[in-house]
């Protein structure tokens, strides 16, 4: 419920990239909140951010609508994050070294979009 109601929020935001970060969430719960996100609102693109046991979490959503593809752009974010991950289709997801340059990742992200 606490996915949805997130996503309904994030999917309200003006912007055409949208942010959250959250302590002590796991990977499942980014990628509802992705998955909700992306089908609710198709022209957004999404960084969540969560920490859970030490790991710092990333999950990229961005629906058919959006001007930024997961696949292409996912390795550049969490590679400013010094970390790794992969994916396919409208998500990608991996893990941070650190969450220093998370700044860096949405400029990334909004510079795609421009």
């Amino acid at each position: 419920e606490l996915a949805e109601k997130t996503a309904a929020a994030l999917a309200a935001e003006p912007e055409a990239v949208v942010d959250a970060h959250w302590e002590d969430r796991d990977m499942a719960f980014l990628q509802r909140v992705a998955r909700t996100l992306v089908a609710a609102a198709p022209e957004k693109c999404a960084l969540l951010t969560a920490t859970s046991d030490g790991d710092h979490l990333i999950v990229l959503a961005a629906g058919e609508g959006s001007k930024i593809d997961p696949g292409e752009s996912g390795p550049q974010v969490v590679e400013a994050m010094g970390g790794r991950g992969g994916g396919r289709g409208s998500i990608f997801q991996g893990k941070a070294g650190s969450f220093a340059n998370r700044d860096t990742a949405l400029d990334i992200l909004r510079g795609a979009t421009a």
